[in-house]
This record gives structure tokens, C-alpha cells and sequence, in this order.
């Protein structure tokens, strides 16, 4: 529990922040302009529109450019736990929509603000699994900003969906592998996440992205890689491609020496594409393997020896070095 919410140092500053935000909601807007807790710096584009113009706006403008964030999104997003709980038992909607067209667990579960994730589910019958405009839930927002481990297990405890989807991030797992929090993938695995679990793809999309391994090796997260590959993640072919796509040598190296083969690019076809026949499916491998062959060189095997740097050649981002 943070320092800022022992007894004796808060006093009555609950009550005031609770009156100042509840009974008086023209007042919230100034929340706007503060932005996050882990304020951007100056200079960046964020401190420039939320803090340094919005300091010069009023409340009109901010209400007309943007959907006004909610004394409880603002509450969970600082952690202001007693707060939270004054907002629930006063009447507040805790699945209300907010800017981006995120709920109050979103933010909580993004500031890792435990305390207020759990007064929301215990209190407000809150939506656990609520999607925003994207598709993405609270778990998705735990996996990928704070990357903190307990909060997204306790959200995995009290029955979020891992198998949920975001259009844009695919599944939590994925995310997680992708932006290379090997902690909250640990956690996931332990929990018994499938960790050849796919996303739906789009036809046209890359089989790059398809699973958590080749998200892992795409941003180049070796330990996400090792974590996945324990716990019996397919070991595709085209994760090799994406690792020399990414240009990073030791992921190429760790890849090869684990035995993921560069002969094949199986991806487990009849599970990622259903609705495709078999020669379907073959068809258009073969057509996205050549695609990437012709982005990176004509052979993956040669490309890999050299971003492995095996023979000492230098691997440039999107072609060989011959």
C-alpha cells in the first residue's frame, strides 16, 4: 500500500478530492489537463496537448474535443483507493465509458492501481472483460503498459478472458510476447494459457504475427522466446524469418540452436485458416513465404547464418549482405 494512502497522513484530503470530483463535476475537468501519473516530459507531444494547451483552454473546448474522463476513471487511474470507493457507493458507473472509449478497470488495470481493481470488481459488479473501440479489456491494458505481474494474474483469477481478442493486438498473450514483458508471460503460462494459441487473421495479413512465439521474436524478447518454448510452443518456421525480418542476431542464433526449423514454414494451417481448404492454405503460405523471401533475400537459411553471424557477415534490416 503506497505511503500517500496511510490514515494519518490523508486526514480528510479523501472527502476533499471526493467533493471536489463527485458533487462537483463541472470542477473535474482540471483532471483533464493533468494528464497520468507518470507525467510525460516537456517537449513531448503529450505534455504539449494535454498539459501545456490544455492549461490554456476551458472546460467547453476540452468537453467538445475530447470525451471528458469521469471522476472515477481519474480516481482509479491515481490509485486513489478510498476514493474509488466513495465514487461505487455514491452511485457512479463503474462500466461507464470514458476517453478512447476506456472504463475505469482499463486505467486501473494500466496503472497496475490493485486497490481500485479490486473495489471495482467487489463493489460495482463491474464489466471485467469490458472491450474498448479496438477490442482491447483491462487484461490487455495489464499485459502490455505496466507489464506488472500480479495485477494481471489477479485479473486472470477472478475470471478475465485470456482468449480474448483486440482487432489490433490480438490476445493478451500475444501482446505480452510482443512488447516483451517476460513476467506477465510467465505468469500467463502458469495460469495455463495455451501458448500456441492464434489470433484471426485477416488473409492478406503476414503469418509473421501469428502466434505468441512469433511475436516474441519479431520484438526480439529471447526470454519470452525461452518462456514459450519450455512450455511447448510450436516451433514454426516463419518465427525464423520474422526473428531475420527483426535483424536481431541473437534471437536468429537462439532460434537455430533450439532446433526451429528453416526447411518448413508450418504453422499449424488447418487451426489458423479453417475456412480455407488444404491447397487454399498451402496457396497462400507459399505466396506469404515469398513475399518475405523477396523483402529479406532469396534464401531465409543464408539470411539466418548471417544475422546469426556465424560467418561474420552483418545483417542489414530487410535484405541480405552478400
Amino acid at each position: 500500500m503506497q505511503l500517500a494512502n496511510e490514515d494519518h497522513i490523508r486526514g480528510r484530503l479523501d472527502d476533499l478530492i471526493f467533493e471536489f470530483l463527485h458533487n462537483r463535476p463541472g470542477a473535474y475537468v482540471n483532471w483533464h489537463r493533468l494528464y497520468r501519473p507518470d507525467q510525460p516530459a516537456r517537449n513531448h507531444h503529450d505534455w504539449t496537448f494535454h498539459v501545456q494547451e490544455g492549461a490554456k483552454r476551458d472546460k467547453d473546448w476540452l468537453i467538445r474535443r475530447h470525451r471528458i474522463r469521469r471522476p472515477l476513471f481519474n480516481a482509479a487511474r491515481w490509485n486513489l483507493w478510498r476514493v474509488v470507493e466513495k465514487l461505487i457507493r455514491a452511485g457512479e458507473d463503474v462500466n461507464a465509458w470514458n476517453s478512447g472509449n476506456w472504463s475505469a478497470m482499463h486505467i486501473a488495470a494500466q496503472e497496475a492501481s490493485l486497490e481500485s481493481v479490486e473495489l471495482l470488481v467487489r463493489l460495482g459488479n463491474v464489466n471485467i472483460d469490458q472491450a474498448d473501440w479496438a477490442g482491447f479489456r483491462p487484461l490487455h491494458s495489464a499485459a502490455v503498459w505496466k507489464k506488472n505481474p500480479h495485477i494481471f494474474e489477479w485479473l486472470l483469477q477472478n475470471s478475465a478472458d485470456a482468449q480474448a481478442s483486440s482487432h489490433i493486438g490480438g490476445l493478451p498473450l500475444q501482446g505480452a510476447a510482443f512488447d516483451s514483458a517476460p513476467e506477465v508471460v510467465a505468469t500467463m503460462l502458469r495460469n495455463g494459457v495455451n501458448p500456441r494459441t492464434f489470433c484471426e487473421h485477416y488473409h492478406n495479413e503476414t503469418v509473421f504475427l501469428a502466434a505468441p512465439l512469433q511475436h516474441a521474436a519479431y520484438s526480439g524478447s529471447i526470454r519470452c522466446i525461452e518462456l514459450l518454448l519450455e512450455n511447448g510452443a510450436g516451433q514454426y518456421g516463419t518465427v525464423l524469418a520474422a526473428a531475420v525480418y527483426g535483424g536481431n542476431r541473437d534471437m536468429v542464433g537462439a532460434l537455430l540452436d533450439a532446433g526451429v526449423p528453416y526447411e518448413e514454414f508450418a504453422l499449424e494451417e488447418a487451426a489458423a485458416w479453417k475456412d480455407l481448404t488444404t491447397v487454399e492454405r498451402h496457396s497462400f503460405i507459399d505466396e506469404t513465404v515469398t513475399r518475405a523471401g523477396e523483402q529479406l533475400c532469396s534464401s531465409i537459411l543464408e539470411a539466418a547464418k548471417m544475422g546469426s553471424g556465424r560467418d561474420g557477415s552483418p545483417l542489414h534490416r530487410g535484405r541480405c549482405a552478400y
